[in-house]
């Protein structure tokens, strides 16, 4: 038996699975992450800012030149982590998001400008109120790409936006005025402006290199399922040079080490198994039990001359 560190995270495992099926070609293109948008607006708070991000998120991906991690994965990981899911990241966790999710840049993005314009009124009309309004919602975003390696910018795109939604009522119902969350106008609103950004990202494709060396993992690779056929998912591939025939021992956790405020200091870990590689994904890999036995959880460590 011997001490070793708990893993940094288990959620990158998902990312991995998730794109197990990726085409060839689709393993090619660079890997990108989209965090949060900062909403500088003061119009609808963090609603606003998921919105902007989960907008170009999908615009990115219909776009067809990004490998696009899902959000909501990348979300997990980073609340597990303790970091932002915004764009108030500072560089060393741009490189660590990078290396825990396997993803070559980080986008993030802030909504400059957002405002909504209402306008309406009510006339009689042979003994009936009619009434009509007018809202008017405008936006501008700012986006950044980072490298996940250096930290630097690689590709900046700035979009602006606007929707137009008129309405006729008839009644004696007034016209509203307030102007709480409406998921449709914001759609309509950010759309031309995610447009315009996804389609500068898109001149500006060969600043997305695609790295020839895969990044250094922040955690060991671990064992993320088992297929009906009794082989073993794991949660890192080609995005971290696995190769085919690599082995790996098999460490499970038999106890941990607590202090007196219940804080785990330490996991005591001992080897249960041999796994070796018999295929490898862009971000996820396929092993076979060789020695011993392995479960989802395990972690694995590298052999000699694996």
């Amino acid at each position: 038996m011997k001490l070793a560190t708990r893993p940094a995270t288990l959620l990158a495992a998902a990312i991995g699975l998730s794109l197990a099926a990726a085409p060839a070609s689709a393993q090619e293109r660079a890997r990108v992450a989209v965090l949060g948008f900062d909403n500088l607006s003061g119009w609808w708070g963090q609603d606003l800012g998921n919105a902007a991000s989960e907008r170009l998120t999908t615009e990115l991906v219909n776009a067809n030149q990004f490998t696009v991690i899902e959000r909501e994965m990348i979300g997990r990981i980073l609340d597990e982590q303790g970091f932002q899911m915004t764009g108030a990241v500072d560089a060393d966790q741009v490189v660590e998001i990078g290396r825990i999710a396997g993803v070559d840049y980080i986008i993030v993005g802030s909504i400059t400008q957002f405002s909504i314009q209402q306008t309406g009124g009510r006339v009689n009309v042979l003994g009936r109120s009619v009434g009509g309004s007018r809202t008017q919602a405008e936006s501008a975003l700012d986006v950044r790409a980072i490298s996940t390696r250096t930290a630097a910018i690689v590709a900046a795109a700035r979009g602006e936006g606007d929707h137009t939604l008129t309405s006729v009522s008839i009644g004696n119902e007034g016209i509203s005025q307030s102007s709480p969350y409406n998921p449709g106008l914001a759609q309509e609103a950010l759309t031309p402006a995610i447009e315009q950004i996804v389609s500068t990202l898109r001149e500006n494709a060969g600043a997305f290199e695609v790295p020839d060396e895969p990044l250094p993992p922040a955690a060991p690779p671990t064992v993320v399922g088992i297929s009906s056929d009794g082989q073993f998912y794991i949660d890192q591939g080609q995005n971290f040079g696995i190769q085919v025939g690599n082995r790996y021992a098999v460490m499970r956790v038999v106890d941990e080490i607590v202090d007196a405020s219940g804080n785990v200091l330490d996991v005591v870990t001992e080897r249960v198994g041999v796994l070796e590689v018999v295929r490898v994904l862009s971000q996820s890999a396929i092993a076979a039990a060789v020695e011993g036995e392995a479960a989802e959880g395990d972690v694995l460590e590298a052999l000699e001359g694996g």
